[in-house]
């Protein structure tokens, strides 16, 4: 059990530039309000006191009204889960991330809205609300909270679109619990079956879906995936092995972590999926926190078993894929490309003006969690964003193609 926390801090709110700030913020996000029973959120057998357990049996009903600027929205019943790996523990976090789950035993049983302004998906079976909890204000561990951004896993799932790849669209929301402000969070797709058969066709139960390794079956089954691994370490050929995984969605997802620097990466935090009348396995990222956290950081040489990184150092073996690869870096890596200094640039401060206004709130709910003093926009956020913007995301792309030169990826 840990105290309560649900004062908006008045040492952030009271200069008329914080006021000002968190009056557009209000207007200019969605706002997501969750009503539940009081002790199906905090009780002794409530999901908040509980937030480390898993499965149906911690999942509770609730009602989700999401409020759009405009006043669109919607008002649905639904499940209502805690997400999450390590962050769950309320010995770590206060604010831990959430699922709404779209069931017919609730309301609909699917969820038919905009949330996503693109206008490629309209309909859900599941909504992530992400807290974040590595890099930010509220991480036990100092160095962590003063590189609070909360933009960083949202912007590595934009680059993975932008080379083309499939990941998750976010959007950053406000959200409200029985009432409560409870912080900006950063709502987004599950890469998970539902998700899968809206993008590339198909029925749910025609994906295979799985989540850090074989043993963390989404849905479907791994056999597919073992078999794959298995032609790998038995020697397989190149052409039995481009049969079995999408080549060009391989080596964009790889160069997407390597420039971004993942040091949370691959042992966990991605997810995989194919169709299972023979289609090639693609990957997705996910949960990818721990990135732009140093100008020189190497993750080129992952190769944890069972993961994307065991996959791409097998296949570099093979010529067909390492000049794949070469020209795919030579693509997005150069000073126009897709992962370019000029892009990077662009893809995350597009993430960063989206919360200029909204990361006050951040700071006046949570930023004096940690320490008496709260963390601030006008000073931990904004001196990390000078320090990325002007030391990390003009080197990254250089220093990722001299390490791939390095260990000969590019010969």
């Amino acid at each position: 059990m840990i105290d309560a926390d649900y004062e908006m801090d008045p040492q952030v709110l009271e200069s008329d530039d914080a006021r000002e700030r968190t009056t557009r913020a209000l207007g200019s996000l969605p706002a997501l309000a969750i009503w539940m029973d009081p002790d199906d959120l905090f009780g002794p057998d409530g999901i908040y006191d509980n937030a480390d357990e898993e499965g149906t049996e911690w999942e509770r009903e609730a009602q989700a009204d999401w409020i759009e600027p405009d006043g669109d929205g919607f008002s649905v019943g639904c499940g209502i889960r805690v997400q999450g790996g390590s962050s769950t523990g309320n010995w770590k976090v206060p604010k831990v991330s959430l699922r709404l789950l779209f069931k017919d035993e609730y309301g609909p049983g699917q969820l038919e809205f905009p949330v996503f302004t693109d206008g490629e998906v309209d309909r859900f079976n599941t909504l992530v609300l992400d807290a974040h909890m590595n890099n930010t204000w509220l991480h036990p561990g100092t160095d962590q909270q003063e590189r609070g951004q909360y933009v960083r896993d949202p912007f590595m799932a934009d680059l993975q679109r932008s080379v083309g790849g499939h990941a998750p669209r976010t959007r950053f929301t406000n959200v409200f619990l029985n009432g409560a402000y409870w912080g900006v969070f950063d709502v987004h797709e599950r890469p998970d079956d539902a998700w899968a058969s809206e993008r590339f066709g198909g029925e749910d139960t025609d994906y295979d879906i799985i989540r850090h390794g074989s043993e963390n079956v989404v849905a479907g089954d791994a056999d597919s995936w073992n078999a794959l691994l298995s032609a790998v370490r038995t020697g397989a050929d190149h052409a039995d092995l481009a049969a079995r995984v999408d080549e060009q969605d391989l080596a964009d997802y790889m160069l997407v972590n390597f420039v971004r620097g993942n040091t949370d990466w691959p042992h966990h935090n991605w997810y995989a999926s194919r169709a299972r009348d023979d289609g090639p396995w693609r990957f997705h990222s996910w949960d990818a926190e721990h990135v732009l956290e140093a100008v020189d950081h190497d993750v080129t040489g992952q190769d944890d078993s069972y993961s994307p990184g065991e996959l791409f150092v097998a296949l570099m073996a093979h010529p067909e894929f390492r000049a794949l690869f070469a020209q795919r870096a030579e693509l997005h890596l150069a000073s126009d490309g897709a992962l370019g200094p000029d892009a990077l640039a662009t893809a995350y401060l597009a993430r960063i003006q989206q919360l200029d206004d909204a990361i006050v709130l951040e700071s006046a709910r949570w930023g004096d969690y940690r320490r008496t003093v709260p963390y601030t926009r006008e000073a931990e956020w904004l001196q990390h964003l000078a320090w990325i913007e002007d030391e990390v995301l003009p080197m990254r792309s250089e220093t990722v193609w001299d390490q791939l030169q390095a260990r000969g990826y590019l010969d």
